[in-house]
């Protein structure tokens, strides 16, 4: 699992933090007890109740990543953008999920 201090895990704490405005909120939704928010950041282990979050977390994720890429791209003179997606077959999430939101901003998707 992340560090608690991981870039991408803070701002996953934050989007958290607007669901579930409490940590009592989140417990119930992932049967987890935290004590506070810190608790949330020093989890080291998967929560099978947290995957609908993670796998939304990483649809914006991998669409922001994809879309900064494209935006860098286009700044030069080429045609389209083609990229590979095959390191998205590593997550444990399902992957089409991913490769849906990396494809809205390609031209061609390959893995």
């Amino acid at each position: 699992m992340a560090p608690e201090n991981q870039p991408a895990k803070l701002v996953y704490l934050e989007k958290i933090k607007e669901k579930y405005k409490n940590i009592n909120e989140l417990n119930k939704a992932w049967a987890t007890s935290f004590d506070d928010w810190s608790g949330f950041l020093k989890n080291d282990r998967v929560i099978p109740e947290a995957a609908a979050d993670m796998r939304e977390f990483m649809k914006e994720f991998t669409s922001h990543y994809y879309a900064t890429c494209r935006d860098a791209v286009k700044r030069l003179p080429l045609i389209c953008y083609i990229s590979d997606a095959g390191w998205i077959s590593t997550c444990t999430l399902k992957i089409h999920h991913l490769i849906i939101s990396s494809g809205s901003h390609q031209n061609i998707v390959m893995w």
